[in-house]
């Protein structure tokens, strides 16, 4: 669905790199989201080390080819509804497709 919100993990994410200021990593997301949204997850990041790039929703073929250029996939499904509870995201395949070691929640 390509969409970001805050019921999806990413908060947790950006919280935890609070423990490994000094490690640069650049996460990026990819969906549809409000500006006031990017703002929120821009002021989880404590550190220089770590950025932040948000893009709109994109074509299969350029969402590939996006992930092939990253190391870690994240797939996040904090249960937030029932099929978020049991089902696997298409982000997995997504990133196993492109290359990426995956972190991903117990879905």
């Amino acid at each position: 669905s390509q969409t970001i919100g805050l019921n999806r993990g990413i908060q947790d994410l950006l919280n935890a790199l609070k423990l490994i200021p000094d490690i640069p990593i650049q996460v990026t997301l990819v969906g549809s989201h409000h500006t006031g949204l990017a703002e929120s997850f821009h002021t989880l990041l404590h550190h220089s080390n770590h950025q932040l790039e948000l893009f709109q929703p994109m074509s299969l073929e350029n969402l590939f080819e996006l992930a092939s250029n990253h190391h870690i996939g994240l797939a996040s499904e904090p249960g937030f509804s029932t099929n978020n509870k049991i089902a696997l995201s298409n982000k997995i395949f997504t990133y196993l497709i492109a290359g990426n070691a995956l972190l991903a929640s117990n879905t």
